[in-house]
């Protein structure tokens, strides 16, 4: 093969791989519903998130979680039941186990309910050392997990769940040779574990949202 027609042949393959990129990046989307549709499960209650070691950051988590999915579904009817202890102590269970679920919906007449569980570890330091050890980076993190899940109450049975896991930055110290200053970041406390808590229910709100895929993916 000429020297002319290997270019044009490459030229070419380069045009039909440029023309399929293209017509993958333009493939028409179309909007499908939520993996998990409220509407088909009626009326649905949520017990308040249990939340360590501070049990202030329940009541926030159970607002914004509430909030999401009035936002992804509006329209959708949700009952507050009240934290957990007062709902195990309204239908004379120790535990939320399957047969509490089912005697949830008898007296709250709910088909479904939602629990979740947020827990914030104490704040861990990161230490990192030069190699010439000639400067010193330290942080220290708050680590947060969200589980939620919600069940059906004619059997108890758990339909969906799911985990978000959130780390937010606490405290930076840098110490650096040569004589410079060192310098610190200090945020506070409060602020940074409601952002943790914000954080968290954004990522378990996925599934109650529609979901724009290619056609070719139906």
């Amino acid at each position: 093969m000429s020297s002319t027609h290997r270019s044009l042949s490459l030229i070419s393959s380069a045009i039909a791989l440029v023309a399929v990129t293209v017509s993958c990046a333009s493939e028409p989307k179309v909007q499908v519903p939520p993996r998990v549709e409220l509407a088909r499960y009626g009326t649905i209650g949520i017990i308040g998130f249990s939340a360590r070691p501070s049990a202030d950051h329940g009541p926030q988590a159970t607002q914004l979680f509430v909030h999401m999915l009035q936002s992804a579904q509006p329209g959708a009817p949700i009952l507050e039941l009240g934290t957990r202890d007062e709902v195990l102590a309204k239908i004379g269970h120790d535990e939320l186990d399957f047969e509490a679920v089912r005697t949830i919906g008898e007296v709250y007449r709910v088909d479904a309910v939602f629990s979740g569980e947020l827990e914030i570890s104490k704040a861990k330091t990161n230490v990192q050392i030069g190699a010439a050890f000639n400067s010193l980076q330290a942080s220290s993190d708050l680590n947060g997990k969200l589980d939620a899940r919600l069940m059906e109450t004619r059997a108890g049975a758990t339909v969906w769940s799911k985990r978000g896991l959130a780390t937010a930055n606490l405290a930076n110290v840098g110490v650096a040779g040569g004589g410079a200053l060192p310098s610190f970041g200090v945020t506070d406390k409060a602020d940074v574990e409601r952002g943790l808590v914000s954080d968290l229910v954004a990522r378990v709100r996925g599934d109650f949202y529609p979901r724009w895929v290619k056609q070719s993916q139906q």
